[in-house]
């Protein structure tokens, strides 16, 4: 299947290849996602660098965004592949502000124009959805900004929590649960008449 979308994409003139992933890491939803990419093109590395991106040192199994990139570059397209961290206690749904950081980068790489509005105002109503949601529970909120670094005068936003921060926090799971059940109750109610 790779050979066959590679050589579809030389075919019909493709001149550089994008691929897009994202993991869930220790960021907070509040800050813009970090970014990593990896290119074997010179050309590539040089945007990338331009651009402040760096490589990552993930050293494990490839996915299909990887074997693709791999595929284009065999066939002489440029290939560069893009990496997201999203917030770990976001799993489960979309995030558009995760998209958006990738979309923007690809533009700005490559000095396109995507058309991104619709992206932005939904990324800017999940950070109003969340910051709503924490708001109501300070437990959560508390949880969050150790996360971003804010309030504790010795770390960096996106430091790891040691083990004894980590175990005082929810799971990924409860914390979304607890979102989900705020987000729920906050939605307005239709009216019986309506």
């Amino acid at each position: 299947m790779l050979p066959t979308i590679a050589e579809y994409a030389r075919q019909t003139g493709v001149q550089n290849a994008v691929t897009f992933g994202a993991f869930y890491a220790q960021v907070p939803h509040n800050l813009r996602p970090p970014i990593f990419g990896r290119s074997v093109d010179p050309g590539e590395r040089a945007r990338l660098s331009a651009l402040g991106i760096e490589d990552t040192s993930y050293e494990g199994p490839t996915g299909f965004p990887t074997a693709l990139a791999d595929a284009t570059q065999q066939l002489g397209i440029p290939s560069t592949g893009l990496w997201a961290a999203g917030p770990i206690y976001l799993q489960g749904g979309t995030n558009p502000k995760v998209a958006l950081r990738l979309l923007r980068v690809a533009e700005r790489m490559h000095g396109v124009e995507l058309g991104l509005g619709e992206l932005r105002g939904a990324s800017r109503d999940l950070d109003r959805r969340i910051d709503e949601a924490l708001h109501a529970r300070p437990d959560l909120e508390r949880f969050v900004q150790r996360m971003a670094g804010i309030g504790e005068p010795d770390s960096e936003p996106g430091e790891t929590l040691d083990a004894a921060e980590e175990a005082e926090l929810p799971t990924p799971e409860e914390f979304l649960q607890s979102l989900e059940e705020y987000l729920r109750e906050s939605r307005p109610r239709e009216s019986d008449e309506d």
